[in-house]
């Protein structure tokens, strides 16, 4: 990736590729500067939905101004592809694939800087803070209140957890096709789950980040990370791992949770779909073999797995990777 962790830009080449995108209600809105197009659709209850997956051909930065209007909430979410969030206090936030956010952002000043030869698959659903604060409780409301400022300037952005059913979730509203009369209410409802599952992992882990773990156990977990990144063909249970660093299971999840956004077997998951991807873009093995370096022993297993993931199958990928 051409942009570091702290926002470090290579010099762009030409002033054609920094653009402005603005979000517009409507679907099929193109995006400047790549192959591809971004659909936003609002609902009764306020909450909007943004759906966008381009072709990035070269570097380029999208500068995107913020909602007109009341201050929002939003969760939102890399189903595919890399990006660094350039914000407006000057903080950089990596933008990984599978990396979910919350995050409000009042003030102008937000881009994203993205890496030319990637496909991006993201989506986001985002509410107005006087409508979220309308639907939580007292307790939860006091959780969130980092993005519930009523006096606006605020710009917050947490990384939360992505659990299989976020994930799940947002790759579903990809494959939303129908153009039945009950499709935007599917959409609706399958955003405001989203959202929810958002808030919710943000909770967790803030509560999670509050535990004192002793030293002793950190080394086993970066102990338990390396083994499963060495491991990835082979059988991987979160008991075994658990037993071999000395541990419970359950202290073992607790500790992956707060240090990762993840549990132990979200992680594995994880980890051997990243290492397929990677296989899979270099156009150099099949499907049976990649499927084999990750650990599956049925071809089938994988291409649900890795369709459930990315949203698309690995036959998919060698298939746009080779020439």
């Amino acid at each position: 990736m051409p942009w570091d962790e702290a926002g470090q830009d290579r010099p762009v080449a030409h002033a054609d590729n920094v653009h402005t995108f603005r979000l517009r209600e409507g679907e099929l809105n193109p995006v400047p500067g790549v192959r591809g197009q971004f659909s936003t659709m609002t609902f009764d209850n306020g909450l909007t939905l943004h759906l966008g997956e381009f072709e990035v051909e070269n570097d380029c930065i999208l500068n995107v101004p913020p909602r007109s209007g009341e201050p929002w909430v939003g969760g939102s979410i890399h189903i595919l592809g890399n990006s660094v969030m350039r914000l407006p206090d000057g903080r950089c936030v990596p933008r990984y694939e599978q990396h979910t956010v919350l995050n409000r952002i009042d003030m102008p000043g937000t881009a994203f800087l993205l890496d030319g030869g990637q496909t991006v698959r993201h989506m986001s659903a985002v509410i107005p803070v006087k409508a979220l604060k309308d639907m939580l409780d007292e307790e939860t409301a006091g959780g969130l209140a980092p993005f519930l400022d009523p006096q606006g300037d605020v710009c917050a952005v947490e990384t939360v957890p992505t659990t299989g059913r976020i994930r799940s979730l947002a790759t579903s509203l990809f494959s939303e096709r129908s153009p039945g009369p009950g499709r935007r209410l599917r959409l609706q409802g399958i955003a405001s789950l989203v959202l929810a599952e958002v808030i919710d992992g943000y909770s967790q882990a803030s509560s999670a980040r509050a535990l004192d773990a002793a030293d002793w156990q950190y080394l086993g977990l970066e102990g338990t990370i390396r083994r499963i990144r060495e491991g990835l063909g082979t059988p991987l249970s979160v008991e075994q791992l658990a037993a071999e660093a000395g541990m419970s299971a359950h202290r073992l999840n607790r500790l992956f949770l707060q240090e990762t956004g993840r549990n132990c077997a979200d992680y594995i998951r994880g980890e051997r779909m990243t290492r397929a991807q990677s296989f899979l873009l270099s156009g150099r093995f099949t499907v049976k073999e990649v499927a084999a370096s990750v650990g599956f022993n049925h071809v089938s297993n994988f291409t649900r797995a890795y369709r459930e993931r990315f949203g698309e199958t690995p036959s998919r990928v060698i298939r746009r990777v080779r020439p």
